[in-house]
């Protein structure tokens, strides 16, 4: 136990769900979305914090943000795919994460 968190049950419930997530998910969308959708969001919420309750909080509001972007963008075109344009709105927060970020960030 970490600072009064039971640190394995937390662990087994994150990977309960990252896998209940993948399970769902493939079935929807395809392996190289789900694959970037899971990827990219946490990838550019690492660039600004260090802290777990903070990049998990990023990383939501990231995928949700391409999500929106993405069903938006589908919406004005006729019959236009949905995941590739959420796909391709959800490497904006990467590309924003390069402005800012840690000191001891990788691209920093």
């Amino acid at each position: 136990m970490a600072i009064g968190l039971p640190v394995r049950a937390l662990h087994y419930l994150l990977m309960g769900l990252t896998a209940l997530a993948v399970v769902i998910s493939i079935q929807a969308v395809g392996v190289v979305l789900l694959s970037a959708m899971l990827i990219t969001p946490a990838a550019a919420a690492l660039f600004f914090t260090d802290r777990m309750k903070s990049m998990v909080l990023l990383a939501v509001a990231f995928a949700t943000g391409a999500g929106v972007l993405g069903l938006n963008l589908s919406f004005l075109g006729h019959s236009l795919p949905t995941g590739p344009f959420i796909v391709r709105s959800s490497p904006t927060n990467k590309e924003a994460s390069l402005s800012g970020g840690l000191p001891g960030s990788p691209l920093s």
